[in-house]
């Protein structure tokens, strides 16, 4: 499973654009 799906998973109680700006942060760290 990639590894921003366990993003919505832990946390499906954020905002879309919350989620989109964690998974931005997500794609410059690797």
């Amino acid at each position: 499973m990639p590894y921003y799906e366990h993003v919505f998973i832990t946390r499906p109680e954020i905002a879309p654009q919350q989620v989109e700006n964690l998974v931005e942060d997500i794609k410059t760290s690797y």
